[in-house]
């Protein structure tokens, strides 16, 4: 209930100050109480999204991890590592939700190429015809320039340098099952 109380007035606050009607949730942490979230807001549309793991990565080190090119290797190497680890959990976790409950699955890379499919998604649900997206809009996205979707992956990836890639590699290796799934492929 307090989970549901929260949610309901961080939407009620939206709607009076923009309008919206509808919300998204997106955070990660989130997977691991689907079914509540699920119970709370029975009118509800669920899909998985998921990115390049290599992408992620370096997005999450140079985001979170203060001054990534400018920490010591070892905490450098450290915290990649972990991200790897994360990244392989998150995604065993969507791909559980993915087949117990037989929800669509749209890439990062493949909504960035081509968002209508967001729009397809919800016109299965029982939204359909009640909730239009706007793919022409300008987007305020993190700390980057207003603009369009685009996919961000070279730009991150190039972040990151041999070493790096080579210990994230390792990583990934352990879970090439779970690159395949999700359409991703090991960086040599």
């Amino acid at each position: 209930r307090s989970i549901r109380s929260v949610w309901v007035n961080a939407c009620y606050e939206k709607h009076k100050s923009a309008g919206a009607s509808y919300f998204i949730e997106k955070s990660p942490p989130n997977m691991m109480r689907i079914e509540v979230l699920q119970s709370l807001f029975p009118r509800h549309i669920i899909f998985a999204n998921n990115r390049n793991p290599y992408a992620q990565i370096s997005s999450r080190l140079h985001r979170y991890a203060k001054s990534g090119d400018k920490i010591s290797t070892k905490d450098r190497e450290d915290k990649l590592f972990a991200y790897a680890e994360d990244w392989k959990n998150r995604a065993e976790i969507l791909k559980r939700i993915i087949q117990m409950q037989k929800i669509p699955y749209l890439s990062y890379e493949n909504f960035c190429k081509k968002p209508i499919l967001l729009q397809d998604v919800i016109n299965q649900s029982i939204f359909n015809g009640q909730i239009i997206l706007d793919f022409e809009k300008k987007l305020k996205v993190k700390d980057y320039e207003i603009g369009p979707i685009s996919n961000y992956n070279e730009r991150q990836i190039k972040k990151l340098n041999d070493q790096d890639i080579e210990l994230i590699t390792n990583s990934l290796k352990q879970r090439s099952d779970l690159l395949s799934y999700f359409g991703y492929e090991l960086i040599n």
